[in-house]
């Protein structure tokens, strides 16, 4: 696939309905149950080692420590770092 071609296809997915996205993700999902256990237990891993190691946090994980999910400040961070990564 050429630039052009990628570009277009990155156009075109960008008002997808996002329900419709996911199952075609999720249809083309080809890791073996081992690397899907491999994966969750990595996850784990990180994140009770993120967990035990607070005194260790960076200065970004104190202040979005800050403001929880639920408050509104919390939010508008969320989806302002998901707009950032779209």
């Amino acid at each position: 696939m050429n630039l052009t071609q990628v570009r277009n296809t990155l156009r075109a997915a960008t008002y997808q309905d996002e329900a419709s996205s996911v199952r075609e993700l999720i249809a083309l999902d080809y890791r073996t149950a081992e690397q899907i256990e491999g994966s969750q237990k990595l996850a784990r891993e990180l994140i009770q080692g993120c967990r035990d190691n607070r005194a260790d946090r960076s200065l970004l994980d104190a202040f979005l420590e800050q403001f929880g999910l639920s408050t509104q400040e919390g939010v508008a961070l969320m989806c302002l770092a998901e707009s950032v990564l779209r």
